[in-house]
């Protein structure tokens, strides 16, 4: 079965807030530096192996979300 899902992880200051489909899922504090360079970070692995595909990563240097949202219908541009 496959299903496509809009998944956003927003630092808005030293709160993470993680979405799904635009409905805020849950928040916390977070205070790491996501620029060090040194740390790995892993979604959606099981023992090494990915369990989803991910497609249209973005990463951004602004918190794009900062309530519910309407996911975008259409792709991100190349912009």
């Amino acid at each position: 079965i496959s299903q496509q899902n809009h998944v956003a992880f927003v630092r808005d200051s030293s709160v993470l807030t993680a979405y799904l489909n635009g409905v805020a899922q849950w928040s916390t504090a977070f205070a790491n530096d996501l620029g060090s360079g040194s740390t790995t970070y892993r979604l959606a692995y099981n023992n090494g192996a990915p369990t989803v595909y991910w497609d249209e990563i973005r990463v951004r240097n602004a918190a794009t979300y900062t309530s519910n949202f309407t996911p975008p219908s259409a792709p991100f541009p190349n912009s």
